[in-house]
């Protein structure tokens, strides 16, 4: 019960520290090849705290991380299928399964945009960013991510800025506090989506 408090009340911390930290735009996050202090949450829910590294990768996606409880001391290998999250240089990475049909199938690990109980925001491995100069209309939006994807349940559904409010409202709709705030045009916009989410999670 110990270990489960602390878990929540860290999941907790995250979502909070992400919105008021990384609210201006859905810039990508990179896991870090260095040694750095950090915290693995393991199937059972205990946790364990020391040093994580980022191990192996496949493009944009963290196969596996190194841990160790400090300097010197041996190190070892986590999986997605070995943990729940891994927290640690300001991020969160979740364990999910790749087919979330079959929660017992094999898992691979997401960055956390945002990460709440009912509703979370994950980075798309495959995403592109947006670029370019004053000629292509897109310079305001230089360097944000142009899709994510939303977790929700059983539900792990590619956003893009084409797509973004009418995927939201097909998923968040069940909040009727939430789809009355998603009527202001101002607040309900793509670069807001943390505010967005954290709403859904507060009032569900």
């Amino acid at each position: 019960m110990k270990y489960l408090l602390s878990f929540l009340f860290l999941c907790s911390q995250f979502s909070w520290a992400q919105i008021y930290s990384n609210n201006q735009h859905l810039g990508r996050n990179s896991v870090s090849s260095q040694w750095l202090d950090g915290t693995v949450v393991l199937n059972d829910g205990t946790s364990v705290e020391g040093q994580v590294r980022g191990n192996t990768y496949k493009a944009n996606d963290v196969q596996s991380f190194r841990f160790r409880t400090e300097k010197g001391a041996e190190a070892t290998t986590y999986k997605a299928d070995d943990c729940k999250q891994v927290v640690y240089n300001g991020l969160s990475i979740v364990s999910l399964p790749k087919n979330l049909k079959k929660p017992k199938g094999k898992r691979r690990f997401y960055i956390a945009i945002y990460y709440g109980p009912h509703f979370s925001v994950l980075q798309d491995p495959k995403g592109s960013i947006a670029s370019g100069g004053p000629d292509t209309g897109l310079i305001s939006n230089q360097g944000e991510m142009l899709s994510f994807l939303a977790h929700k349940g059983n539900e792990l559904v590619k956003i893009n800025r084409l797509n973004f409010k009418k995927q939201f409202k097909k998923l968040l709709s069940d909040n009727k506090e939430w789809a009355e705030k998603a009527k202001d045009k101002k607040w309900f916009k793509y670069g807001n989506v943390y505010e967005i989410a954290d709403h859904y999670n507060q009032t569900q």
